[in-house]
């Protein structure tokens, strides 16, 4: 089998996520796609139809890892954005507070 090489934020967000520790993990899903970054592959199982495995290395495989990177990479832009946010308030605030306090004195 062929590795793919993942960024660390894809491998971060698909990251099974540990259910019962030391045991059971769930697997992450993207665009109605199981992802297993163990075998490497996506997988769909529909109800009443036949289950569809798509290996990274595949051409789709490739499109749907490239749609996955963009959308954690967005997530992750949107988290930056709200934790510069934040800390601009909470910057604004202390100075505010910093202000009051020198004034008493």
């Amino acid at each position: 089998m062929e590795d793919i090489h993942l960024c660390e934020l894809c491998r971060e967000v698909y990251e099974p996520e540990e259910v019962v520790p030391g045991g059971i993990r769930k697997l992450k899903t993207f665009n109605g796609y199981t992802v297993d970054l163990r075998l490497q592959e996506f997988r769909k199982i529909p109800y009443g139809k036949l289950p569809e495995f798509i290996a990274f290395t595949s051409t789709k495989g490739q499109k749907l890892l490239a749609l996955m990177h963009e959308k954690a990479m967005q997530q992750a832009r949107t988290n930056l954005d709200e934790l510069e946010k934040r800390l601009q308030i909470s910057f604004e605030k202390f100075l505010k507070k910093l202000k009051q306090e020198q004034g008493t004195r």
